[in-house]
């Protein structure tokens, strides 16, 4: 069947698809056709029907592809069968859209797949690099503590849309997990918890030291999406307890 989708107008929503899994124009292989519609909660064997069905016969999907596989995806969950000329009937209409969830992991699983097959590959840019996250770290102004008082920071992250509360040792219980963690891979350092004579810019000197590490960690290619790095950014509690 041809891969050519000559029936209705693309939505928004299929290129959006389309610009997450295929930044740079690629084509769609079957194993990042199988990470989309594995959303959509269809059959495995619906969703092997609908790549036949978009497939061009050469492994992989053009753009035109993706588009009619979205359609069919759309239809199939409407409880319809598996033919391209049902989308006949939408001439001069938009497309189906279909039901695929959250679209946030999607990306991640894109570049993971990337990765699996080109190892020497980084598979992101700099620019997307940059949007994994956005965290900030800011200093609560009242020290906490009856007897020893000690600084809290609000800790907000974009991505996990929470806030937590934090002192310096759980970012300490925090790098050293990391440094388990990932052996082998260069974490940036922690700023100093004290010094003599410590005053408010050596405060200050802190909070950005802070805030440029959790950025850091947060923008790795590699500890990104890990659940350590998810855990202290969205648990509410203190991490030396757990």
């Amino acid at each position: 069947m041809a891969a050519d989708l000559t029936f209705g107008s693309v939505p928004p929503f299929y290129r959006e698809i389309y610009e997450i899994v295929c930044p740079n124009q690629e084509q769609v292989d079957q194993d990042m056709f199988v990470a989309i519609l594995v959303k959509s909660s269809l059959p495995r064997s619906t969703i092997i029907q609908i790549w036949e069905a978009a497939d061009s016969k050469q492994g992989f999907l053009s753009r035109n592809g993706l588009y009619k596989a979205l359609a069919l995806t759309a239809l199939a969950q409407q409880g319809k069968n598996i033919n391209e000329k049902l989308l006949e009937s939408f001439s001069g209409q938009e497309l189906p859209k279909p039901t695929l969830g959250d679209l946030s992991d999607l990306k991640a699983a894109s570049v993971r797949l990337k990765r699996e097959k080109s190892p020497n590959v980084l598979g992101f840019t700099y620019a997307e690099l940059s949007e994994l996250d956005t965290v900030k770290v800011e200093l609560l102004p009242e020290k906490k503590g009856l007897i020893l008082k000690h600084v809290e920071y609000e800790v907000t992250s974009q991505k996990y849309s929470c806030t937590t509360l934090r002192r310096y040792n759980d970012f300490l219980a925090f790098h050293e997990l990391l440094l388990m963690r990932f052996p082998y891979r260069c974490i940036p350092r922690l700023p100093p918890k004290k010094m003599m004579g410590a005053n408010r810019e050596f405060i200050e000197h802190r909070l950005k030291c802070l805030r440029r590490y959790l950025n850091m960690i947060s923008h790795h290619p590699q500890m990104h999406d890990d659940k350590l790095v998810q855990f202290f950014l969205s648990f509410s509690g203190s991490v030396c307890q757990i």
